[in-house]
């Protein structure tokens, strides 16, 4: 069926206990392709640590003190230490009794009380012996113990120490509510001193904001009646809270939000500024050739484009640029570069139509933005030479038409799409309906096809007129056109492609079969859900299509699938693991003709179109609904099963590969090398040959 053309270019803060701590041609369908800590521990809580926990009955008698004697003697324990006459004459020890007296031991104290540990630390009494605090378990039996009316305890690394708080919510329990735990010291409560402070702060986070006058973080809300802590008027300072913040987005009853700066629209600027990420901005006209575009805080009312007065949308930057230099004249290398996802709720229209001597990319390659398209519609129209997309990712959400149509006078050399993903598109990912497309390294157009509302097919890229060039080199980021609803890539019509890529095989291409054990390469055709790639063009096209180095794997249907009188080219490339043949090459209504379809001919094709490891479950190569024509296809110096035509000069004898004559699409043949179909009556075709040079020829009937 014919495919549709592209569309027209056209808080009052309510603290709560538990909160987090600090811290495819006319008459043909297209399925004929184929037709199938946030608790506190960052401020020094290792309580649970026994190590720091003096678990010995006679205190630790490592820092020097004999109280082993001492103890010894006040609990009458241990009598035979009356021996021990160097630690009796010790005097000085047994008379310096001061401090251990006071806490250090715990003879005839109850559990809880307090205690000296050896090194100085404050300890609780257990069971008659001081021993170290379990935290968080004793804070209040430290609380207990040493707390006062004005000083709070709790039990940190094993001591009980002075402190107020482990989480944000205990500053409420402790009486000051609002402030930050361990802000100015560890465990103890602090005032906010900055809006950056309330929103890093754990439990309190990005929707509070400092009120400066008493220090505690308060809920950004402004605007409206119930808001006194900040503002009640919309577009003027938090000054109840913040002066410096000023309160945007309040309407009606809907309250707005503090935020720093001093304007929330143009009107509130003088001067002919803009307000441009709430603060007034005087915007110098763009003297670079970068038009910045910021759907989160950039204006298309007043905007220059440059970097501090960006665009809001795509949309207005090509505008301008259109209304700046009028008649084409807009200067080479000019960028559009994206700073933050685009979308219709941020005021794109779309198709995009990018103009000559425009690439409209992510700001930083290392940030690739989104651009999500609405129902319906293409994101971006390339229709232009010397114009392109980088570094974007253009999401169909399963509704949007194409990702990128291209027709016009774009150009194969000089329209350049790179690092872009086409994803989601109910329809293609891209859409050639004229004109020319070169597409590098990175491009991904993948998962298209599928709407959650329809059961429309789409392929990854789709050529239905026009030449598209397809070129990524070892060591670039990979191309892949993988896991669409139909084809890979598809050529009808007069559409042509060039596809030059590097299977990831060592050593290939090689006189010997390589085993193949994956998928991968720099251009990559994979699991799509019909052929991987497919050609079907009519009977006046023109164009070569060359497939060099192509890693066709894994598609539900036929790897290559090829209709008379298509004119194709394939070489270095691997078809494998597919769902029918490695390549299944079938007689048209405009054709049967197959002279045009060259696997290997003046020059040796060193395909992998079989494979032992991986196999194709019918044939490598397929040669179906021919009947009554004589067949003569050209297929010298390929790869097979265990078995290599491409061995210079011929061996002797020749290698046989396995042939047969099989069903419709080659099913039933078994894995085999070559096959020829039948059809379901059993009639058979005048003559087929299969030319396998260096290899014996495969000859039907």
């Amino acid at each position: 069926m014919r495919r549709s053309r592209l569309l027209p270019f056209g808080f009052t803060l309510a603290l709560l206990a538990g909160a987090a701590g600090c811290g495819g041609s006319p008459g043909m369908p297209e399925a004929v392709l184929d037709d199938t800590g946030a608790d506190g521990s960052a401020i020094g809580e290792v309580g649970d640590d026994a190590s720091a926990i003096d678990t010995s009955a006679g205190g630790d008698a490592a820092i020097g003190d004999d109280t082993a004697i001492g103890d010894d003697t006040a609990t009458g324990d241990d009598t035979g230490t009356s021996t021990d006459t160097g630690a009796v004459t010790d005097t000085g020890a047994v008379s310096d009794t001061g401090a251990d007296t006071a806490t250090g031991t715990c003879s005839g104290k109850p559990d809880g009380a307090a205690c000296t540990l050896g090194d100085g630390s404050r300890g609780l009494c257990k069971t008659a012996a001081c021993a170290s605090c379990v935290d968080p378990t004793d804070d209040g039996a430290c609380k207990a113990a040493y707390g006062s009316s004005t000083t709070s305890y709790l039990c940190v690394a094993g001591a009980c120490t002075a402190a107020e708080c482990r989480t944000d919510a205990g500053c409420a329990t402790a009486g000051k509510a609002g402030q930050i735990c361990g802000i100015s010291a560890p465990n103890m409560c602090g005032k906010c001193t900055s809006d950056a402070q309330c929103k890093s702060a754990v439990g309190y986070g990005t929707s509070t904001i400092c009120s400066i006058s008493t220090g505690t973080c308060v809920l950004a809300q402004c605007g409206v009646a119930a808001t006194p802590g900040t503002t009640t008027t919309p577009n003027t300072a938090c000054s109840a809270a913040n002066p410096a913040d000023i309160c945007c987005g309040a309407s009606g009853t809907t309250p707005g939000t503090c935020v720093p700066g001093t304007c929330c629209t143009n009107a509130q600027c003088t001067g002919g500024n803009l307000c441009v990420a709430n603060v007034c901005t005087t915007c110098g006209g763009v003297t670079d050739g970068k038009y910045y575009v910021d759907p989160a805080s950039g204006s298309d009312t007043g905007a220059t484009g440059n970097t501090t007065c960006p665009f809001k949308t795509i949309t207005r930057a090509l505008q301008f640029l259109n209304a700046t230099y009028p008649s084409g004249t807009i200067p080479a290398g000019t960028q559009v570069l994206l700073r933050n996802k685009a979308t219709a709720a941020s005021g794109e229209v779309f198709p995009l139509a990018v103009p000559t001597n425009v690439t409209v990319r992510s700001e930083l390659a290392t940030s690739v933005q989104t651009i999500e398209v609405v129902s319906g519609r293409t994101g971006f129209n390339l229709s232009q030479p010397s114009s392109g997309l980088a570094s974007l990712i253009i999401d169909g959400k399963g509704v949007a038409y194409a990702g990128i149509g291209v027709s016009g006078s774009s150009n194969k050399d000089t329209t350049v799409v790179t690092g872009v993903t086409v994803t989601n598109m109910r329809n293609d990912g891209i859409y050639v309906e004229s004109g020319g497309l070169k597409i590098g390294a990175g491009v991904q157009s993948i998962k298209n096809g599928v709407s959650p509302t329809s059961s429309s097919l789409g392929s990854g890229l789709h050529v239905r007129g026009g030449v598209v060039v397809v070129t990524v080199n070892a060591g670039e980021a990979p191309a892949h056109f993988d896991e669409n609803a139909a084809n890979g890539i598809v050529v009808d019509n007069a559409g042509a492609v060039t596809v030059t890529g590097k299977p990831d095989l060592t050593g290939f291409p090689t006189t010997a079969p390589p085993a193949v054990t994956n998928g991968t390469g720099t251009v990559t055709v994979n699991l799509n859900k019909l052929a991987g790639v497919g050609v079907v063009q009519g009977g006046g096209a023109t164009g070569v299509n060359t497939f060099a180095g192509v890693v066709v794997w894994k598609n539900l249907g036929n790897g290559f699938r090829f209709y008379t009188p298509s004119r194709v080219v394939v070489r270095d490339s691997v078809s494998a693991a597919n769902g029918r043949n490695g390549i299944q090459i079938s007689a048209s209504g405009v054709g049967t003709s197959v002279a045009n379809i060259d696997l290997g001919g003046d020059t040796f094709g060193r395909n992998i179109f079989q494979s032992t490891v991986n196999p194709n479950p019918n044939a490598g190569i397929c040669v179906d609904w021919f009947y009554g024509n004589t067949v003569f296809l050209r297929a010298k110096g390929n790869h097979f099963k265990g078995k290599s035509c491409a061995v210079t000069p011929a061996p002797t004898p020749l290698p046989l590969l396995t042939t047969a004559a099989a069903g419709a699409d080659c099913s039933g043949a078994g894995a085999i090398d070559v096959a020829a179909a039948r059809s379901s009556s059993g009639a058979a075709p005048t003559k087929i040959t299969v030319d396998l040079d260096n290899c014996v020829d495969a000859i039907w009937p």
